[in-house]
């Protein structure tokens, strides 16, 4: 291992081969990178709550006491998949399409380096026995002598040489860099470049998704990675089966026979061609890792914008509505605001609002109004009970005491058991969909509106958040018009040309549920049919 004037030693000899630094991720380990300033262990990224992608040695690199550490490599191991004419048996680096290139100055900033011949999720590994420990021994790494001006300085031996280089270390493999820093990060400002692996996703390049939708620092470049067309056609034959079947379920642990039909023949004959190199286990890593943490980070993060944007126009609209009600100090106008109010997690108005407007509702008139409020509040009160404050969304910080007013709700209803229907105690968290839902039904209430943009949203959001949960929705609303199994497929073989709500993909099941719910109401008789 090295520490103090050796790492200084070890940085002269990188700097003077012209070597630098590399560090493989997935788009979603690079959002939380950036935000970190750095480039962290994996504790780090676990005790700051951020995203990252989980990798099979997670549970080993914990009990190899290298979870602190921040991993960086002596060479790009995405180049030989990328240009080289035998990369056609190959993986690309399975721990991300995005690649960081360091300034070997950065270890400067570590506090040790260790520098392993086998990797930290290894068996038994012992970073401090593993590791190589004077700087005459980091020399036999390379390819070649020093030569001045060569370009050839910063080649690292491959595998089989390694071995016969050093024989003291039986299970050489390619060099690996461990680092102990005082913040647990690199800093990013060491980072020289981005490269990218050349995906074409939902339409873009994914070096184009990295800096439209991440705050890239202005100083380091981005640049795509060059690449064979063949190579870089298998990557997008892929993110098209990814597309196709919202899954990761293409896993080397069946038999090549039972590889998906739809895959193409060119990525088939690459699988064939990974499987008779014994990297089964890499191309597996591969695809878990890529569609984990950038394809669906992609997908997620791209839809979580969309819904954003599509809430903050309903509170506009909602707004705007509001203003349009002329009796301010009618029961209408203190509920559409409360309603507002929560749509916002404003809870402390939106309470005060709707206890306005439940003293002024009267029942003949606003009935309907006032069985919503009292559910928004029963449902919520539940929570409050059993919580004792409520704790506002995105903070860990802001808390609003319910004490005060809960005792006067509580007036509202005959009995305890009228208010509370279930017990509290089950209430730990309160859907914030059933309490949108409530407010969606205030408003169609309030301005007799069809289905609108904020139900849209809100539906959009549920199929997002659980497929299984709008699946059953699915059957719900069928029932509620009326419709029976036989119907439900006949409509959807004649819409998507498939028969059952579980074939449908993301889109299509928005869409149908959507269109169910634009439906009317049918009294069904005990001789109807019901879906099922």
């Amino acid at each position: 291992m090295f520490k103090g004037n050796d790492v200084e030693q070890l940085v002269k000899l990188f700097n003077q081969r012209g070597v630098f630094l590399y560090h493989a991720c997935q788009l979603a380990d690079l959002q939380s990178y950036l935000s970190l300033g750095g480039i962290p262990s994996r504790a780090c990224l676990e005790n700051s709550l951020k995203n990252f992608t989980k990798f099979d040695t997670d549970d080993t690199d914990k009990a190899n006491e290298v979870w602190g550490k921040v991993f960086v490599n002596l060479s790009d191991f995405g180049t030989t998949f990328a240009k080289s004419p035998q990369g056609d048996s190959t993986v690309p680096n399975p721990y991300g399409p995005i690649l960081l290139k360091i300034r070997p100055e950065s270890l400067l900033e570590a506090l040790d380096v260790a520098i392993c011949l086998r990797s930290a999720g290894a068996k038994n590994f012992n970073r401090e026995a593993d590791s190589l420990t004077e700087i005459k021994d980091v020399e036999r790494l390379f390819v070649n002598r020093f030569e001045v001006g060569s370009h050839k300085n910063s080649l690292i031996k491959f595998r089989q040489k390694l071995k016969q280089e050093f024989p003291e270390f039986p299970w050489a493999a390619d060099p690996e860099i461990s680092c102990t820093f005082p913040n647990s990060r690199l800093p990013f400002s060491y980072v020289d470049s981005i490269s990218v692996d050349p995906y074409i996703i939902k339409g873009n390049p994914l070096t184009l998704w990295m800096r439209s939708k991440l705050n890239l620092p202005n100083n380091v470049k981005v640049r795509e990675r060059e690449c064979l067309v063949t190579r870089k056609n298998l990557l997008n034959d892929l993110v098209v089966f990814f597309d196709s079947n919202k899954t990761s379920e293409l896993s080397l642990q069946q038999p090549i026979s039972n590889l998906p039909s739809n895959l193409s023949q060119s990525v088939k004959n690459w699988i064939i061609n990974v499987s008779n190199k014994n990297l089964k286990y890499q191309f597996n890593r591969f695809i878990k890792y890529l569609y984990n943490g950038t394809f669906l980070f992609l997908d997620e993060f791209l839809y979580e914008e969309a819904i954003e944007l599509y809430e903050l126009e309903q509170y506009e609209e909602c707004l705007s509505l509001l203003d349009s009600i002329t009796d301010k100090d009618s029961p209408k106008f203190y509920q559409f605001r409360g309603f507002t109010n929560a749509w916002i997690a404003n809870y402390q108005d939106a309470i005060n609002d709707i206890s306005k407007a439940a003293e002024l509702i009267n029942d003949d008139e606003y009935y309907s109004l006032a069985e919503k409020c009292k559910n928004f509040l029963r449902q919520y009160l539940k929570y409050v009970k059993a919580n004792k404050e409520i704790q506002m969304p995105d903070s860990t910080e802001e808390s609003i005491s319910v004490e005060p007013w809960i005792e006067h709700l509580e007036n509202w209803y005959e009995s305890e058991e009228d208010l509370y229907e279930d017990s509290p105690e089950s209430f730990s968290y309160i859907d914030p969909y059933d309490l949108r839902q409530i407010i969606i039904e205030a408003k169609q209430d309030i301005f007799n509106d069809e289905l609108t943009q904020l139900e849209i949203s809100l539906y959009r959001r549920m199929v997002l958040a659980d497929r299984e949960t709008a699946i059953n929705q699915v059957l719900i609303e069928m029932n509620r018009i009326g419709w029976n199994t036989r119907q439900g497929k006949e409509y959807l073989l004649c819409k998507f040309g498939k028969s059952s709500r579980r074939q449908l993909k993301k889109e299509e099941l928005i869409e149908f549920l959507l269109y169910l719910k634009g439906q009317p109401t049918k009294q069904l008789s005990p001789y109807d049919d019901i879906a099922f």
